[in-house]
């Protein structure tokens, strides 16, 4: 889930997790600029046992940005 920008009351967009083999990954595009609250939620929108639970970004019209989260526990 992706909450912003610039208030992290307001969700933007949900998205669906690619798997890789052991690595899970989340990809949106077309994120205006601003700041953003990062939070990846299981299947059905069910917490994960995250480090870090969630993660800011910011976004600006010249550069994407990168979240790394480790899953503990079952996926």
């Amino acid at each position: 889930m992706i909450l912003g920008p610039d208030n992290i009351l307001k969700e933007r967009a949900r998205f669906a997790p690619e798997r890789s083999g052991d690595v899970v990954l989340f990809h949106i595009d077309g994120l205006p600029p601003g700041r953003y609250r990062v939070q990846p939620m299981g299947e059905g929108g069910r917490s994960l046992a995250l480090r870090p639970p969630f993660t800011d970004l910011v976004i600006d019209d010249r550069k994407g940005a990168r979240a790394d989260f480790r899953v503990r526990g079952s996926w």
